[in-house]
């Protein structure tokens, strides 16, 4: 099976901007009768009201490995809205680096696009232009997308497949950068309700409002103030307590607390973390999480 080094995919994953911190913010839940966006890498999908799915390419690869989901569509067709065909009661969708996941209505997900390394999970590595059932399941309530891909179940467990780019699968027994083409459990995840996925790092909130974590901490972007790779979760993010959402954008991480400060920690190219007024434009990051500083924000 094809393998890639952690410098080359990097370059890959950084070549191509990822979507605007603000956008991913406005693309999590709103209330029911508004349509929402989600941008992925290549490709932009749109979530109608009524669970129906749409997209539209936003990238040089035109339609390449099936982003879209729509098939091998006629060139002066990739750039306009068109319907993924066979998706119904779409409840939620993460558009990754050139491949997309939607969890259905009865807990399913579906899957397409770019499967080189698994992360269709549908047991091969061959690219799918339509959605696919992604097999061993059950009832999944939240999934994030970008090289790796990840689920959330109703029993709080967590599963990983795809790339295993700085063994961001959190599998003890994957070798750094050995994808896995089916979904597996990640140890230590017991009470997971919500995910998100960065460069090559994920967080899950947890039903104790913290945050678990692991994958790439070079810039401390999992948190644990380390700058190490973490191959499975390396417990709470220390210090972050009564998390009410996560979001990881490149090589940043931010939980979004429930009186209303921001927490942040890591940096990358989407980052806008600031600590005392000042950017620490020597990119180091923030290994532990600090309180979001920029002009004009009230966060206590």
């Amino acid at each position: 099976m094809d393998r890639i080094t952690r410098r080359t995919a990097l370059a890959r994953l950084s070549a191509v901007p990822f979507a605007p911190l603000a956008a991913r913010l406005r693309a999590q839940a709103r209330p029911a009768g508004l349509r929402r966006i989600f941008p992925g890498n290549y490709h932009t999908l749109l979530l109608e009201p009524d669970g129906a799915l749409k997209g539209w390419p936003t990238g040089p690869t035109q339609n390449r490995s099936g982003e879209l989901g729509q098939g091998h569509v006629d060139v002066l067709e990739k750039y306009r809205l068109r319907s993924i065909p066979g998706l119904t009661d779409v409840v939620a969708v993460s558009a990754g680096f050139d491949h997309s996941l939607a969890l259905l209505k009865d807990g399913s997900i579906r899957a397409w696009g770019g499967n080189k390394f698994g992360q269709v999970g549908d047991g091969t590595t061959v690219d799918r232009a339509t959605p696919v059932l992604v097999p061993g399941i059950g009832k999944a309530i939240a999934i994030a997308a970008n090289a790796v891909s990840v689920a959330v179940l109703a029993d709080g467990r967590a599963l990983t497949w795809g790339h295993n780019l700085s063994r961001s699968l959190g599998r003890p027994w994957k070798e750094d950068g050995t994808p896995a083409a089916t979904p597996a459990v990640v140890p230590g995840v017991i009470n997971g309700r919500a995910v998100s996925v960065g460069n090559a790092h994920v967080l899950v909130l947890t039903q104790a409002e913290t945050i678990v974590s692991w994958g790439w901490d070079a810039f401390g972007q999992a948190g644990q103030g380390t700058a190490n790779e973490l191959g499975v979760p390396a417990g709470a993010v220390k210090g972050v307590t009564g998390v009410h959402s996560v979001t990881a954008s490149g090589n940043s991480s931010y939980a979004f607390l429930n009186d209303g400060r921001i927490v942040c920690w890591g940096t990358g190219r989407s980052w806008i973390s600031v600590r005392g007024g000042a950017a620490d434009v020597r990119g180091r990051g923030n290994r532990t999480p600090i309180l979001l500083n920029v002009d004009g924000l009230d966060n206590g």
